[in-house]
């Protein structure tokens, strides 16, 4: 008889029917429900991103609100996954995706959405275990050469991450991820910033 999972993640954006996905799971007698668990940390998140001087960074009273979200929302998850795994239950733990990405991670994204070159070439140099580029075109030959690029340049790009992996990739994980449409999301901040009367760009990197 498999297992039922530990948990199941539902990370989800605004307008993807992530809610009512959510309130079908929670009918479901043996799941218990962790819900916006990180929602102050993305409050900090968009306060720091729709200020004028986002591109330095959060400041230092943010970042303390931002890490000590974090913190509590670590807390309460660990407290819920160890209740559920003494009753036997599967935890839902429901949340916005981006409430969990450090400040860190969210400048390099936007001032570096794609890995650069020399970034691909460094990511394969330590995947080969070589310091030339030749070295990278005969690693990258065969799969397991590729296979080592991929997994040094996805190690270099997301190294960045406040969640513990005990908690991430806790044994008996289910993701679940709901994103909308960015041809619907793109058009509707606009709407939106235009019925605040305020011009395109006043929301920052968060429209």
């Amino acid at each position: 008889m498999a297992m039922p999972p530990s948990q199941i993640l539902l990370f989800d954006q605004p307008r993807s029917a992530a809610q009512l996905l959510g309130r079908i799971l929670s009918k479901q007698p043996n799941l218990q429900i962790l819900d916006n668990t990180f929602g102050p940390a993305r409050g900090a998140q968009v306060e720091w991103l729709m200020g004028e001087a986002w591109a330095d960074g959060m400041s230092s009273d943010a970042r303390s609100a931002f890490d000590r979200a974090i913190e509590k929302g670590v807390s309460a998850w660990r407290l819920a996954l160890q209740d559920c795994r003494d009753k036997g239950k599967t935890l839902l733990l429901q949340d916005h995706p981006f409430s969990l990405v450090s400040p860190e991670k969210v400048l390099k994204v936007i001032h570096n959405p794609s890995p650069t070159e020399s970034e691909i070439v460094a990511a394969g140099v330590a995947a080969a275990g070589g310091d030339s580029g030749n070295n990278i075109g005969k690693s990258s030959s065969d799969e397991r050469g590729k296979g080592a690029l991929c997994d040094a340049l996805l190690e270099s790009i997301d190294s960045v991450n406040p969640i513990p992996d005990d908690l991430l990739f806790a044994s008996g994980t289910i993701p679940v991820l709901t994103i909308r449409d960015p041809r619907l999301a793109v058009p509707s901040a606009y709407r939106v910033l235009g019925a605040l009367g305020l011009p395109a760009a006043a929301a920052g990197p968060t429209s």
